[in-house]
């Protein structure tokens, strides 16, 4: 078995099934895990330990810039596990937008990556995509993780 480089073991600790996994998306207890795992690895420090940098809200190994496609992630929706739980409630519910669906608007009144609210000024996917912050994004999956969601979607039909 071949030596792993940093940056795969990170993507092993820290993303190690992909966002659309159907037993990551099996619950909403699930992929706020698979969430909050992924957003932790993107701790300034975290990063450092593995050596990736982060570009236009893209991880990648310093080393490998020459093979992006194997070596880079890009923190966005596409690997968002909560994003694709929220986009199977809204394909079922027959819902327009997956984002009305998704935890963050039920529980903050806004997507992760809308501006201003009662919450933040500042919204946490915008903290990150501005200044590469993950910790409001991190306080916020950790807040919503105090919540059975799974039961209470259960009694509103979801």
């Amino acid at each position: 078995m071949p030596k792993l480089n940093k940056f795969a073991k990170w993507h092993k600790k820290y993303l190690p099934k992909e966002a659309y996994d159907p037993n990551v998306t099996k619950t909403w207890k699930s992929a706020l895990k698979h969430c909050l795992r992924k957003w932790e690895g993107c701790l300034p420090e975290i990063l450092e330990e593995y050596n990736i940098e982060v570009t236009n809200n893209e991880l990648y190994d310093k080393k490998k810039r020459n093979d992006l496609q194997k070596y880079k992630v890009h923190m966005g929706s596409a690997n968002c596990a909560l994003c694709w739980k929220a986009q199977e409630v809204a394909r079922r519910l027959k819902t327009f937008h997956m984002c009305d669906c998704c935890l963050f608007q039920k529980h903050f009144g806004a997507c992760c990556d809308y501006g201003e609210t009662k919450a933040w000024s500042v919204s946490p996917w915008n903290s990150w995509s501005m200044s590469k912050d993950p910790k409001p994004m991190i306080k916020a999956l950790k807040e919503l993780s105090k919540i059975d969601w799974d039961n209470k979607a259960k009694g509103a039909g979801r």
